[in-house]
């Protein structure tokens, strides 16, 4: 069975797009006695992927370099309150962010 999830998008070099609003409706799923009822039956997708072999990944593994702070942070779009958060330099990162407020 699946349901829709809190991550809407993950790539090893475009980060994780995760919707933390969305958390609420999983909320317990990993513990005994959720009710999976309203799930949907898992398909399997047409993909050239079905026919692929499994292989061990081919790179370093990712491991923790550096800690950077932004050089700045701009509002975007007031309408969202969306914002950029300019690091100064091209990077693929995990970002960790404090002192976030949002509302459910």
């Amino acid at each position: 069975a699946s349901d829709s999830s809190p991550v809407l998008y993950n790539s090893l070099y475009n980060g994780e797009t995760y919707d933390a609003r969305t958390e609420e409706h999983i909320e317990g799923w990993k513990f005994p006695g959720y009710d999976t009822s309203k799930w949907t039956a898992a398909t399997l997708a047409d993909s050239v992927a079905n026919t692929a072999i499994l292989a061990s990944q081919l790179f370093e593994p990712i491991r923790h370099i550096s800690t950077i702070s932004p050089v700045s942070i701009n509002v975007a779009n007031k309408n969202t309150n969306s914002q950029v958060v300019d690091f100064g330099q091209n990077l693929a990162a995990v970002v960790s962010l404090k002192r976030i407020f949002c509302s459910r």
